[in-house]
């Protein structure tokens, strides 16, 4: 998102430039710049003593096809606080160990996505509301379920199964 009004006091933004950064919209009256804006998510690969992944569909996100737990990072949380309270929202599960193993660009909705591995204990799903179905797949079969190459989902699921995560 590009800034034309001050978020904080509503004033019309001027472009100044910043340095290595070129022109970025400025707000005179607060002395500040204010830079482009996106969303940063969270996409969790959450995986069980047995070798199973937590796979999920909810229809305003991943249509007819199942998904990793995906969500929005609110402000003032960290990427693997988000990771925790989202598989524990979605599926009632805790997620343990979360780590950081990279990140992705999501371009069709301008949103940067932080992939998470964790691990959770096997049990029964207590769903959210947003959630409509959850099941444990088996981490080979996780990435041929209808994941489109391209995603961060299908980025994180491949790039587990090579090993391009280890000792990360």
């Amino acid at each position: 998102m590009r800034y034309s009004y001050c978020p904080d006091c509503g004033a019309r933004l001027a472009e100044r430039s910043m340095g290595d950064e070129g022109l970025v919209p400025y707000c005179e009256g607060c002395a500040r710049p204010w830079f482009d804006g996106f969303y940063s998510a969270v996409c969790v690969l959450a995986i069980n003593e047995r070798g199973e992944a937590v796979m999920q569909r909810q229809s305003e996100f991943s249509k007819d096809r199942l998904n990793l737990v995906t969500g929005f990072i609110k402000p003032g949380e960290t990427a693997a606080q988000a990771a925790i309270r989202e598989v524990k929202e979605e599926t009632g599960l805790f997620l343990e160990a979360p780590r950081t193993v990279d990140t992705y660009w999501y371009k069709p909705d301008g949103v940067f996505m932080v992939q998470v591995i964790g691990r959770v204990k096997k049990a029964p799903f207590r769903l959210s509301t947003e959630v409509e179905d959850a099941q444990w797949v088996p981490l080979k079969e996780a990435v041929v379920r209808g994941l489109p190459e391209g995603t961060a989902v299908h980025d994180l699921l491949s790039g587990y199964l090579s090993g391009r995560y280890a000792g990360r």
